[in-house]
């Protein structure tokens, strides 16, 4: 087959002495007219923002470098740590082909509360973690999804009352939110609603975690009287206090005073 280069022919058939010739001529073509540029790099996230069990794509870019190049990635931040993440894994090595690599981090959702949202970004080094950084990616902003399991508790200010004493219950929670109402009422004891002035159930409403409720104890009572009381959404117990008892007041025996006459 004949070889042409800029219209005058190299080889033609019956020629085949000239063809190391002109394959010298077409290597030494390419090195004078095709040198490619320096090495580039970039490496970008799929997304700049990502919830807790989520996983972020990164994509590496490697302009003029060979395949089968070796590369480290490693996260960077003040924040987030090994144990955000599914494999406990801060670094790692890959591969580029086509002048191209890609690489994940999987978030993990932790059920840690209130950590706000945790940046982390990715450095690549060339070769090694101990090479050179060729590539810094933005920032990934993580937001923190975990919710916290609901709880509740009430505690009485007093275990031991006296008859016209106010014992108050102290409310708190934890995973509920601000403007939640739940219902308290007696749960066991031998208290009855007319040894109390104040009704013996009713409704808080929980802001900020805590709740409260009081009960004043009626100045009739003339026997000891038991009670405990629960929180209820209506259907179910949520919590329970402990019991506490009521005395009436201390009995007073007048003394006798004997008068002598003459003493």
């Amino acid at each position: 087959m004949p070889i042409f280069f800029d219209g005058q022919l190299l080889v033609s058939p019956g020629t085949s002495s000239k063809v190391d010739d002109s394959r010298m001529f077409v290597e030494s073509f390419a090195r004078d007219f095709y040198t490619p540029g320096d090495p580039t790099y970039s490496v970008t996230p799929d997304a700049t923002e990502a919830n807790e069990g989520a996983t972020v794509n990164f994509a590496f870019q490697a302009d003029n470098v060979r395949d089968g190049a070796l590369f480290t990635w490693e996260v960077v931040s003040e924040k987030v740590s090994a144990q955000d993440f599914d494999d406990g894994a801060m670094a790692g090595a890959f591969s580029v082909a086509n002048w191209a690599g890609s690489f994940t981090r999987t978030l993990k959702n932790d059920l840690s509360f209130e950590e706000g949202p945790e940046p982390f970004s990715v450095r690549v080094h060339s070769g090694s973690i101990l090479g050179p950084v060729v590539a810094t990616s933005t920032a990934v902003m993580v937001f923190d999804t975990s919710v916290e399991p609901e709880s509740y508790q009430v505690a009485p200010s007093a275990l031991i009352l006296r008859s016209g004493g106010t014992v108050t219950f102290d409310v708190v929670t934890s995973g509920v939110p601000s403007g939640r109402q739940v219902q308290w009422q007696k749960l066991s004891g031998t208290a009855v609603a007319g040894d109390f002035v104040t009704p013996l159930s009713g409704v808080v409403e929980i802001q900020n975690r805590r709740a409260s409720f009081s009960l004043t104890v009626a100045d009739t009572v003339t026997a000891l009287r038991t009670l405990a009381v629960c929180l209820t959404d209506g259907a179910n117990v949520l919590a329970e206090s402990l019991s506490i008892a009521i005395y009436p007041p201390p009995s007073i025996t007048p003394k006798t005073v004997s008068v002598y006459e003459g003493v």
